[in-house]
């Protein structure tokens, strides 16, 4: 009696199920793809059930995600003709919001900024069923890349503020902030920009790299500041081996130089410059030193 039951209760959950179309599973399966940043994959399996006719019901959303996938892909001029052969009386509002979207990332590619930020002002994700905001992390950082651009600094942390802050994006947008303030002399600013950042929490190597980058720039800036000793302790807090390790070598030595401490700034030009590449702190370190030598009225070391 009891098996009778459970096999009765189970005929009818499967029966009262809606019943899914091929198209439509196979249209989840390209998403899957996606949406594990195997953008090429999804591309192709975008293309095979399109050669398979498998589109699924919506025709236009799926001619989108297309479009979509080979514009992560790289396939751009691609991506550019895919979304031009949709024709607007196809588009839902929704479809039409999705359509800018992609067109405001390939304007913001091509540097077409004007264009970009008039796509980014007609884009209106809504409220979520609490009332909030809906929020979309590239559609964030794209305006706070504008602001920024523009001067309008205080837009562009509004814009930051709305971005996650376990999204790489926001990592991006801080550092081009910092050095957007520092190219204006707002130093201060800048500062916290790049200690905003570097307190950012990183889990990827991109951010962690850009950490980096940020502790540098504001070494830069402390120096700027007429804070020599503090970008002295920031430059010393570097990893040795980093990528970013002959750039801290200049700054420190110029730091020696600024503090007259010659000698110091000697020994670490002197290792730069045995390095077997050429670089722009190489370079540096091969003017620098013998300058360095002149200071420590050693005429006779200095024709070495």
């Amino acid at each position: 009696m009891k098996s009778f039951l459970c096999d009765l209760i189970l005929s009818c959950t499967l029966v009262a199920q809606p019943v899914t179309l091929v198209e439509d599973l196979y249209y989840g399966t390209v998403l899957y793809a996606y949406y594990q940043d195997d953008f090429q994959q999804a591309l192709l399996d975008t293309l095979v059930a399109e050669r398979l006719e498998r589109r699924g019901q919506d025709v236009v959303r799926f001619e989108l995600a297309k479009g979509s996938f080979a514009f992560a892909d790289g396939m751009y001029r691609y991506a550019e003709q895919t979304f031009a052969d949709l024709q607007a009386d196809q588009l839902t509002g929704l479809d039409s919001m999705r359509l800018t979207f992609h067109l405001a990332r390939e304007h913001f590619r091509r540097e077409d900024f004007a264009r970009a930020g008039n796509d980014l002002q007609a884009i209106d994700l809504g409220k979520t069923w609490f009332g909030r905001e809906r929020f979309h992390p590239e559609v964030e950082f794209m305006r706070a890349e504008l602001a920024t651009q523009a001067g309008d600094f205080d837009g562009a942390r509004r814009a930051i503020q709305r971005i996650d802050e376990t999204d790489g994006l926001r990592a991006y947008a801080l550092f081009n902030l910092g050095v957007g303030l520092r190219a204006a002399g707002r130093l201060q600013q800048a500062e916290t920009a790049f200690q905003q950042l570097g307190e950012t929490p990183a889990y990827d190597s991109e951010t962690l790299d850009l950490q980096q980058r940020a502790q540098l720039a504001l070494a830069f800036v402390k120096r700027e500041r007429s804070e020599p000793a503090s970008a002295e302790a920031i430059l010393g807090d570097l990893p040795a081996a980093g990528r970013y390790r002959d750039l801290a070598l200049t700054s420190y030595g110029g730091l020696a130089m600024d503090r007259g401490d010659y000698r110091l700034a000697a020994r670490i030009w002197m290792s730069l410059q045995q390095e077997d590449y050429w670089t722009e702190s190489t370079a540096t370190a091969r003017l620098a030193f013998p300058m360095s030598l002149e200071q420590m009225a050693s005429g006779e070391l200095a024709l070495i």
